[in-house]
């Protein structure tokens, strides 16, 4: 079964606001999105910063017509779900619910993304929020590995650092800058509107046009975003934390999205590391014993390198074996047949991908997550055909590619384990 060409019309405000409308009256709900196409890598001066997470907060705190209290009653009451979150390359703010409550929810949307209030005298407040959320996240092994991996992996690109920034450069935020990232990065010309469920699409343009169409389109220009240079050995990064176990990581560089390896490498990992019946799981946990947990995933995005990588835990006394082990299975892994492992691996991605057409939420993000990586609302529907194409020559190829002076392992052992 072929993934269905989407029915949504794509338009563009004089500002430069790109408008994605998807009209489907099957249920009375709605989903309502913003996509600000900035995130941590583009914090410029304020690099490592975290800025662009500490915004996210910051625009909650009341915009427009609304005061922070206004805001969420005003959403509550309209039967809204809303929330935000931000990456490397983008900050999403979204609101679902039921159909009557569109107005509302676009309403808040326009205020707390264009004309937030941004009180001073909140900055300090939630900035102590924050803290605590960076030293929660030095407390948790799971987030303390992740960002050894990326700052082992990336030594020029800004994906070294981590979303949420680095204690001291977020300390070094101050008001005038917070305020002049929001001027400079959430301007319509970077932001996408997307909306699909229950709804009018005439009615709808003419209130986001009356919503939206006032703010000024943005200038200057974009920040340089440094890229990682050519890779030219292998590379190790090791730390210690309280933990029972050594949690391992070896990853590769992969090409960004749009290159034809890329589907390759996907298919790849699922299948070594996607479930419990994955070759590395079951040859590596089940039949040897050697991984507590193992998996497999590959990460690509437009314009920038990505990585495959297999992650896994393990006891500290069985740590190297397991890392020779992973080796050995990635290097017999082209020799081996793979067209029935493969079929399955395209029936997981494509049936995930189906799943997220059955919510209004679901159909809103891959609307406006394919407008952001390809600026083509039918990028889904093209990467699974072109998996559907990728044959286990293609996969063989790519694979045979990640060699050991490329890889990048990352080690968090727990404290008294030997180096």
């Amino acid at each position: 079964m072929d993934y269905p060409a989407t029915a949504a019309v794509l338009d563009h405000l004089p500002n430069g606001l790109t408008v994605i409308l998807d009209p489907d009256p099957a249920a009375p709900v709605v989903s309502a999105q913003v996509w600000v196409e900035t995130g941590s890598l583009h914090e410029g001066s304020l690099l490592g910063s975290g800025v662009s997470h500490f915004l996210e907060h910051m625009v909650f705190k009341g915009g427009g017509r609304f005061g922070a209290e206004e805001l969420a009653t005003s959403v509550q009451a309209a039967g809204g779900h809303w929330n935000a979150y931000t990456t490397f390359d983008r900050t999403v703010y979204y609101i679902d619910g039921p159909a009557s409550g569109l107005d509302t929810f676009l309403e808040v949307l326009a205020a707390m993304v264009f004309t937030p209030a941004l009180p001073e005298e909140e900055f300090e407040k939630e900035k102590d929020v924050i803290r605590r959320e960076i030293d929660m996240g030095l407390d948790d092994p799971d987030d303390v590995a992740g960002r050894l991996m990326f700052s082992t992996a990336y030594t020029s690109d800004p994906r070294r650092h981590p979303v949420i920034g680095h204690r001291g450069l977020f300390d070094e935020i101050t008001f005038g800058g917070l305020t002049g990232y929001h001027r400079s990065r959430y301007t319509p010309d970077r932001c996408c509107l997307c909306l699909s469920g229950d709804f009018d699409a005439d009615v709808v343009k003419a209130q986001i046009e009356k919503l939206f169409g006032g703010f000024a389109r943005g200038s200057g220009a974009e920040p340089v975003v440094p890229q990682d240079p050519v890779q030219l050995g292998p590379r190790r990064g090791r730390a210690t934390f309280a933990v029972p176990t050594s949690k391992i990581t070896l990853a590769w560089k992969i090409p960004p999205l749009g290159h034809p390896d890329v589907p390759a490498y996907d298919l790849a990992a699922a299948v070594l590391g996607r479930g419990r019946s994955a070759r590395l799981y079951r040859h590596l946990r089940e039949e040897r014993g050697l991984a507590l947990e193992i998996s497999a995933w590959s990460w690509s995005q437009a314009g920038r390198e990505g990585l495959f990588a297999v992650s896994a835990e393990a006891e500290p006394e069985k740590r190297d074996e397991l890392i020779a082990a992973i080796l050995a299975e990635l290097a017999d892994f082209p020799s081996t047949a793979l067209d029935d492992d493969l079929a399955k691996a395209r029936r997981q991605i494509a049936a995930s991908q189906f799943k997220s057409l059955t919510t209004a939420s679901g159909r809103a993000t891959d609307l406006a997550s394919n407008w952001h990586e390809a600026r083509d609302l039918d990028f889904t529907r093209r990467y699974l055909a072109a998996l559907k194409a990728t044959t286990a020559a293609d996969v063989r190829r790519a694979m045979s590619r990640l060699t050991e002076d490329q890889m990048s392992i990352s080690i968090l052992d727990p404290e008294d384990a030997p180096a």
